[in-house]
């Protein structure tokens, strides 16, 4: 390539690389038209059409159209049940504003990040900046119901301070950028032991953040693996099985370090409370997991009714599946006060707390695929592409065990979040598959540590 191209595609790539930088900044600040928006999504959603069509090529020699595909039937799925089930129109326009915001940061994220893998980190950048500046502006909050959208004020600092994980979080967001955002040059040690620090200061702090610092623990032992060198990196794929044993052990560890601690009150009285709570019907892994992510199971059983077209948007629980689960692994508390809301008439919806169950519930058959072809993707990461692109070890090595979590037992959070998971993890199946080639500088600093 001729010396004045390659000055051109570094000027585009700064370019792209700054723009990632803002999308990363506004990603997290959200402001309120027709419901909360955040500020990237309004430069994003009417973008992502026209990039689209722009890009089309490109998408389908980078084998991104499948999962475009299987957005838009969601969509349309969503919308089947929806009228299937009288769904509220509030709730409908919800869940289509989830859907559209993954299809739309899909495809801005692949324009901005084909070729330009190093812009990876600047996003993250502007993320942690953008975790900051919501604590003190730019955080509204908004309570959707059947009537519709009602606004809150600005969450004030206290309120967002408050919350049970707040330091876990934002020294993730900030912890993570050097792994990230220059792999090859931060210290091994800082990769595996910062994730350990985040750990036991999580464990000392909060009686929340179990599943996080478990995650990061998990990704240290990655990171550990794998180093800097594609052929260590690629061991976790020639053993991907003795390596999930090796992981299930780290659980195994941590869950009797946290159950001994916790139950003989040196992580608090709060934690202790919560531990014993949680563990009325057993202290195994399966009761603790049970009591936690109850939802899960909630969510399975309330799917299974309808597994094709499914419940449609956020909708009621008048089945009574949370007071059926309740009745027979809840305590007597949680089934008194249930009682009482079933007294006074109050029905909540279907509890889901996960990606999986909710897109299921929600959309029906098509919500279930989806996420299984996403669990697909991280698995085959896993075994053949986990160094397609060595830059990214680290920030896969904090992503597979956080998103498989995440699609079992977390709920739907910033859309940008999943369509920058699902992003990396196409272009890391590209890269490996030979559709793309990684730049030549990157290839010859992966040289160097190889």
């Amino acid at each position: 390539m001729h010396e004045w191209a390659l000055k051109g595609v570094k000027v585009n790539n700064r370019a792209k690389t700054f723009l990632l930088f803002l999308l990363g900044l506004f990603s997290l600040t959200k402001v309120h038209i027709v419901g909360l928006m955040s500020i990237s999504e309004i430069f994003v959603f009417p973008m992502a059409p026209l990039i689209f069509f722009m890009d089309y090529s490109k998408l389908r020699k980078d084998a991104f159209l499948n999962v475009l595909l299987l957005i838009f039937i969601m969509m349309i799925s969503m919308f089947v049940s929806a009228w299937w089930n009288q769904s509220a129109k509030a709730y409908v326009v919800r869940e289509f504003a989830i859907l559209y915001g993954w299809f739309a940061f899909i495809v801005v994220f692949h324009n901005l990040l084909r070729n330009n893998y190093r812009g990876l980190g600047w996003f993250f950048l502007g993320v942690a900046f953008s975790s900051i500046i919501t604590i003190f502006v730019l955080n509204p909050s908004i309570q959707v119901s059947e009537a519709g959208a009602v606004m809150r004020d600005q969450t004030s600092v206290e309120q967002v301070m408050d919350s049970q994980i707040f330091w876990f979080e934002r020294l993730f967001a900030v912890g993570r950028i050097p792994i990230v955002l220059m792999y090859y040059s931060t210290p091994i040690s800082y990769c595996i032991l910062a994730p350990i620090g985040l750990t036991i200061f999580s464990l000392l702090t909060t009686i929340s953040g179990r599943s996080g610092s478990l995650i990061v623990l998990v990704a240290a032992g990655m990171m550990f693996v794998g180093q800097k060198s594609r052929r260590r990196m690629a061991i976790i794929g020639r053993h991907f099985f003795t390596f999930a044993i090796v992981a299930i052990v780290i659980v195994g560890i941590y869950k009797f370090t946290y159950s001994h601690l916790a139950k003989n009150g040196v992580l608090g009285a709060e934690a202790q409370g919560k531990y014993l709570a949680q563990t009325i019907n057993g202290d195994d892994a399966l009761h603790l997991l049970m009591a936690g992510r109850k939802e899960f199971f909630i969510g399975i059983k309330a799917a299974l009714d309808k597994p094709i077209i499914g419940h449609g948007p956020r909708p009621q629980d008048k089945k009574g599946y949370l007071i059926d689960y309740m009745l027979k692994y809840g305590s007597e508390r949680d089934i008194a006060w249930l009682r009482e809301l079933q007294r006074q008439g109050m029905v909540g919806t279907i509890p889901t707390h996960s990606h999986i169950i909710a897109a299921w519930v929600y959309y029906g058959v098509s919500g279930l695929i989806f996420f299984i072809y996403v669990l697909w993707l991280i698995y085959v990461l896993l075994r053949k592409y986990i160094s397609a692109i060595p830059q990214w070890f680290g920030w896969f090595a904090l992503l597979a065990p956080s998103l498989v979590w995440q699609i079992l037992f977390s709920p739907y959070s910033a859309r940008s979040g999943l369509a920058m998971s699902i992003t990396t993890l196409l272009f890391a199946k590209a890269v490996g598959q030979r559709r793309l080639v990684l730049p030549y500088d990157m290839e010859i600093e992966a040289r160097a540590h190889d």
